[in-house]
């Protein structure tokens, strides 16, 4: 399940698209969010079907890294994080 870095490294840049929410309206938005989910998700388990087997775990530690970096940085610096710039 290491491989799973990868899909979810996607998903977590969907959590950056903060401004999606005002282009599209409140009532859509989680629609359209889990409907991306479930895509990336298949993609996910298709990529991991054709990847050559010795690229899975290294692109899966890449994928958490990368993940836990993007989910960090947007709790710490982001619209709404611990240290967000207030004006």
């Amino acid at each position: 399940m290491i491989f799973a870095g990868i899909p979810v490294c996607a998903l977590a840049v969907l959590v950056l698209v903060d401004s999606s929410e005002h282009i599209l309206s409140e009532k859509y938005w989680p629609y359209i969010f889990y409907g991306i989910m479930m895509v990336v998700v298949v993609l996910g388990m298709l990529a991991y079907n054709v990847t050559p087997k010795r690229f899975i775990l290294p692109l899966g530690i890449a994928g958490w890294i990368i993940t836990s970096s993007i989910l960090c940085w947007v709790g710490w610096f982001g619209p709404h994080g611990a240290f967000a710039h207030q004006p």
